[in-house]
């Protein structure tokens, strides 16, 4: 039926309680301005009605995982703490709080794992959020487990974003790839409960949100609320690479899961060839999944386990152009994981386009002679290959839209169902390409429901859902698209330089009111001397932008590779330049990626939805065609990677609900200025035909606002052709607003170039140009920015130039229309309490547990859980029929009674009482130490250890062998045998006994011992260069490069004639006393210390001088410093450096010498005395020498 709808959630009543919270600032402490701010969010966000945030009512802690300390007090914005230890330290109480600074990065590694186990109350909860500016903080995961873990109630986190570093992560080769490992990003506990969590984002994780459980004994998670949060590419799978890739994993019981998106949720399966989904349900009950947006997942829900039932999902909208997506998926009894009985689905949604894509399954044998397996009510399915299987007949069809007839064939389906085209507001052709899932007015599902919808009230838009003419899928016609959300200004502009016209734009926008500056690329352009990005970013950016978010597509000028000089795009972005502030930016890495500054392709290719809560518009930045330094050339073309990213992102945006969709990039396509093609046509086209609402670019120094551009039979594509006239037919109809300045919205594309930020003015062309029919408003000579006023009804822009006399100004529109429909009434109150818990039974297990279980309650509306009672004290809290009661006394008898209770707080009477004693004490005396350690050596590789046997009170079982505190065997008998062990190494060990149950004792005394050295076999490398050098008629000297040895060298051995003559330990040997004129031949071997002997240098030979006699003398006198003769000084000489040729001669009383008889040769000769310094010189006899004169004069010490 046609509808009307009123803002979103009660906008006025919003704007009321936040009047009286400013009213009441008055009396609130400066501490408690960030719950205010905190509540302002919430409520501004798309809320579930009746769970607004609390504020904080108890203490306030604050991490900084940057700059924080733990020794700071953690209690203020300026003195936090660095780490999640000092939180977990803390006993958090209801109405507590804990912060995490915004735009900071927290690695478990470095900051920890957060985890909450204290508890709130059902008044006051305690809030995990963040503070500050920026996006969200990352809490990353770089090993296996849990970014953040919870064990207490009523707890809410918000506001952050928990994430996985893949680069840490193990890759699976033999499944693309693909990350493994189990690591959630907020695992809520089997003993948690009524926890929320909302407006969070979680990526590249197994599990986003795990709410864990013990399907076997109990508890799990319950009552726990996942709200308005983005699950987006986790595509983690376990370490089997068989399942993961999960937005939502819930094991637990009674959970409401809504208003979510999930985009991306899919990986390689070594079993199932791909896996993932946006929530999996496993063995949880009674959970509640509606209203959620999801694309491109493998798929949307898969139930299994037999615990599974009584789950719902209603107005969730599943879209995937993937080849193999399914939406939902369930079993019966002939599956390995069913049945999985009374799941119902109401009004959803189902569009699957891949080749095997099935929209509803139900797996195994769909029949059950009790409860059905499923009913479906008000269902659009369509899926490529299947609409539905349902494999067997015992479930509920009504009022559904196949677009194909389900198998199998042999199922006839309710008369109220159709097989048909269930005509979505979709516009897929050859043109255009714009996904809209609301019903046309000529759709069957138009007024074609049930009533019997499970009890929902407002379809996915936020519209009510009328009674009597309830449409089919999930949404009803006449809703308008997305939910009202905030409204929000940014700035938009390129080619901005160093100079003064740029820093005043820059001036001018921080003056005008924007949340955030969107630059169109080409930035310092030549950087002047000994200035960097950085100084760009610090000294013309930052002192009028400030902190606000501040976003950058590259241009040319900052590649990297065409324009060296003037900076680098990944030093811009990095986060000590203008980092990224716009929480949510996602990036694809893309081709061969890379980046010094770890930005990967910020900067060069990625989108993000503004603002952080409740966005109403994508942004995506891309550069096609443009080669970086880091990355290569960004090649775009039809079917490629690049054009399919764009392409699903915007279809995306789309099925998600954004109700903007805003493409830029740096280089132009068409232009009436001096700028023509450099992005290619078929980026340019592919935006035309998914018709986005705005096309920004940079690049040509001036200002051209288009018209509304769009295909169409008449305009197949735009060219950029330079000689050929703009097509007429490629502009919307100016009766439709075509021309501007007020165009409609989803009509066409309204490309904006503006690339007037501060660089010298392009001129622009004639209206002779031939493009010139494309541009509505042009201008040269300003320089300024565009202002863009975004909000859920229109987008206007304003050119804000950024002189003061005669400014150039420019205005458009956007516009779409919305509807309003009336609130839905409150709920009645429920006043009836549950029936009475029976056959409460009690089991002992051991001597500290006994178990109990019962048959369930019932209750009008519900029952929510039952409160269990130890010796008249409520012992626990529970939502499945079972309870474990724990930490009890040996012996002990124990009296137990259970009551239920519903959603309203109503109570049951008490059940029967039963008594249980537990079983006597166990054995937990350990054994003595083991006594008197020996480790005995026999080779190598072996030693042996033997010890004295340990005793115990009931008998010791066995012996525990530790080697270097590491556990390397167990044996029976009080001896043990160590082989495989390292030659000359040093062990240490000690023996640990244990008993039957499982008591060990303390550590025996520890002992060392060295393996044997393993035999040195290796001989040395021969001697090489080896040298004979003729000294004299009597001398021949050798020297040789040095060996080498796996060990080392000791000696070397010389051989004269093949005699071996002397072993020396240098390279080098003088050979004396050989016989004149005659020749010698010489090698050498060299050796280890353990006798390995070298094969044999090469072979030398050399032939000594011949004797030339020559009788020379050298006499002198010896005289103190004194001036007095030297008696009995003492003359040493030595020829030609052979020691064994020394002879000694002194002074007489008149401190004459003289030295007879010399040949030819160099002496050295030294003259010492007593109390007199020494003293030494060569004199050298030639065959022309005969006698030498030398008065010396020594000095007294």
């Amino acid at each position: 039926m046609q509808i009307k709808r009123t803002s979103e959630h009660g906008f006025a009543h919003v704007a009321l309680v936040l009047a009286i919270l400013l009213t009441a600032g008055a009396v609130l402490s400066f501490k408690e301005i960030p719950k205010v701010k905190e509540l302002s969010r919430t409520l501004l966000g798309k809320i579930d009605p009746g769970n607004v945030l609390s504020l904080a009512t108890g203490r306030l802690y604050y991490v900084d995982c940057q700059k924080g300390n733990d020794s700071n007090s953690g209690n203020s914005e300026g003195s936090p703490w660095k780490t999640f230890s000092k939180v977990n330290g803390v006993a958090l109480t209801a109405g507590d709080a804990v912060y995490i600074k915004r735009d900071g990065i927290c690695t478990d590694t470095v900051n920890g794992v957060l985890n909450i186990t204290s508890s709130g109350n059902s008044t006051d909860q305690i809030l995990i959020s963040s503070y500050g500016v920026g996006s969200y903080p990352k809490i990353v995961k770089t090993v296996s487990g849990d970014a953040i873990n919870v064990s207490g109630a009523y707890i809410l986190i918000s506001n952050i974003h928990v994430t996985a570093d893949l680069s840490t992560v193990t890759k699976d080769s033999a499944c693309q790839n693909g990350p493994i490992g189990t690591m959630s990003g907020i695992r809520l506990d089997k003993n948690s409960h009524d926890v929320t969590v909302r407006n969070i984002i979680a990526s590249k994780l197994y599990a986003g949100v795990y709410i864990a459980g013990d399907l076997t004994t109990g508890p799990v998670s319950s009552r726990n609320k996942i709200l308005n949060s983005v699950f987006i590419d986790n595509k983690m799978m376990n370490s089997q690479s068989s399942a993961g890739a999960m937005g939502v994993l819930v094991w637990g019981d009674d959970n409401e899961i809504a208003y979510n998106e999930f985009s991306g949720n899919d990986a390689c399966s070594r079993l199932y060839t791909r896996d993932g989904s946006a929530v999996e349900i496993y063995g949880g009950k009674r959970n509640n999944i509606h209203h959620n947006r999801a694309y491109n997942n493998e798929t949307f829900s898969e139930l299994g386990h037999v615990r599974t039932d009584s789950n719902k999902f209603g107005y969730n909208l599943v879209v995937s152009k993937l080849p193999y997506s399914k939406g939902f998926v369930t079993r019966g009894g002939g599956d390995s994981y069913g049945p999985v009985p009374n799941s119902t689905f109401y009004n959803n949604t189902v569009y699957l386009t891949g080749s095997t894509s099935q929209a509803f399954v139900c797996a195994g044998d769909c029949n059950t002679t009790t409860s059905p397996v499923f009913t479906i009510k008000n269902n659009i399915f369509s899926g490529a290959q299947k609409s539905a299987y349902f494999g067997g007949t015992s479930f509920v069809e009504s009022n559904n839209i196949f677009n194909k007839t389900p198998e199998p064939t042999s199922y006839s389906i309710n008369g109220s169902s159709k097989v048909t085209d269930p005509q979505f507001a979709t516009i897929e052709d050859a043109y255009a390409s714009v996904l809209d899932f609301h019903l046309k007015s000529t759709s069957p599902a138009v007024n074609a429901g049930t009533s019997d919808n499970g009890g929902y009230t407002t379809d996915l838009d936020g519209s009510g859902v009328p009674v009597s003419t309830t449409d089919i899928g999930a949404f009803e016609y006449g809703a308008t698209g997305a939910p009202a959300g905030p409204s929000f200004s940014f700035g938009s502009v390129g080619d901005h330089g160093y100079g003064s016209a740029g820093s005043g734009v820059f001036t001018k926008a921080s003056q005008s009111g924007l949340d955030l500056f969107l630059s169109l690329g080409d930035l310092s352009y030549q950087l002047p001397s000994g200035k960097n990005e950085y100084t760009w970013c610090n000294e013309y950016v930052k002192p009028s932008w400030g902190s606000k978010p501040f976003s950058i597509i590259a241009g040319g000028h900052e590649n990297g590779v065409d324009n060296a000089g003037n900076g680098v795009i990944d030093y811009f972005v990095d986060d000590t330049c203008l980092p990224d502030r716009v929480n949510g930016v996602q990036s694809p890495n893309l081709g061969t990626g890379g980046s010094p500054t770890g930005t990967d392709n910020i900067g060069k290719e990625f989108y993000f939805d503004y603002p952080a809560e409740n966005p109403t518009t994508r942004f995506i930045l891309v550069d096609p065609k443009m080669n970086f330094l880091y990355g290569g050339l960004y090649t775009f073309s039809v079917g490629n990677e690049r054009y399919n990213w764009l392409s699903d992102r915007i279809d995306e945006a789309r099925v998600l609900g954004r109700k903007w969709i805003i493409v830029a990039n740096h280089e132009n396509y068409i232009s009436s200025g001096i700028k023509s093609d450099e992005i290619g046509s078929d980026y340019f086209n592919l935006v035309m035909k998914k018709r986005p609402d705005l096309l920004l670019q940079g690049h040509d120094h001036n200002y051209q606002r288009g018209k509304q551009l769009y295909l169409n039979s008449s305009c197949p594509s735009i060219s950029a052709s330079t000689s050929t006239a703009g097509n007429s037919a490629c502009i919307v109809s100016g009766s439709l607003g075509g021309d501007g300045p007020n165009y409609s919205k989803g009509l066409g594309t309204v490309l904006v170039i503006n690339g007037s930020g501060g660089v010298g003015h392009y001129t622009l062309s004639s209206s002779s140009d031939v493009h010139y029919n494309y541009f509505a408003a042009r201008n040269d000579t300003a320089f300024g920015f565009s202002k863009f006023t975004v909000t859920p009804s229109g987008i206007t822009s304003s050119y804000v130039d950024k002189a003061t006399t005669s400014p150039f100004t420019d205005t458009f529109s956007i516009s779409v229309s919305g509807s309003t429909v009336t609130p839905p009434p409150p709920p009645e109150a429920d006043t009836t309490a549950p029936s009475t818990p029976t056959n409460l039974t009690a089991a002992v297990v051991s001597s500290t547990q006994i178990n109990l279980t019962w048959s369930a309650s019932t209750d009008n509306v519900g029952v929510t859980g039952y409160e269990v009672y130890r010796n008249g004290v409520k012992a626990g809290t529970v939502t499945s029929t079972s309870y474990n009661s724990t930490g009890l006394t040996a012996s002990t008898a124990y009296n137990y009674y259970v009551r239920a209770f519903d959603a309203a707080s109503n109570f049951s009477s008490a059940s029967t009482t039963v008594s249980a004693t537990t079983q006597s004490a166990p054995d937990t005396s350990a054994p003595t130490p083991p006594a008197n350690l020996t480790g005995t050596v026999v080779s190598q590789s072996q030693i042996n250890l033997t010890w004295t046997p340990s005793s115990d009170n009931v008998g010791v079982t066995g012996y525990d062998v530790y080697r270097n505190n590491t556990k390397v065997g167990t044996v029976t008998s009080a001896s043990y045998t160590n082989t495989g062990l390292t030659a000359g190494t040093t062990y240490t060990f000690f023996i640990k006994a244990f008993d039957a149950a499982g008591n060990v004792s303390g550590a025996s005394n520890t002992v060392s011992a060295t393996t044997f050295a393993a035999p040195d076999t290796t001989a040395p490398t021969a001697p090489a260069n080896l040298i004979a050098t003729v000294i004299s008629s009597t001398q021949i000297n050798l020297t040789w490069s040095a060996s080498t040895d796996d060990v080392g060298v000791t000696a070397y051995e010389v051989y004269r004639d093949n005699v071996k003559v002397a072993t020396i330990t240098t390279t080098g040997y003088g050979d004396a006393t050989r016989s004149p004129a005659t020749t010698y031949y010489y090698y050498v071997k060299a050796r280890d210390a353990a006798g390995n002997l070298s094969t044999a240098s090469a072979t030398v030979a050399a032939t000594t001088l011949p004797q030339v006699t020559t009788i020379a003398s050298v006499h002198g006198t010896v005289f103190s410093s004194s001036n007095t003769p030297i008696y009995l000084g003492k003359i040493t000489v030595i020829k030609d450096g052979v020691s064994k040729s020394k002879k000694t001669y002194y002074t007489d009383s008149k401190g004459a010498f003289s030295i007879p008889n010399l040949t030819t040769g160099t002496y050295k000769v030294t003259y010492s005395a007593k109390q007199h310094v020494s003293q030494s010189e060569s004199v050298v006899i030639t065959s022309t020498t005969t006698d030498i004169t030398k008065n010396i004069i020594l000095q007294r010490r």
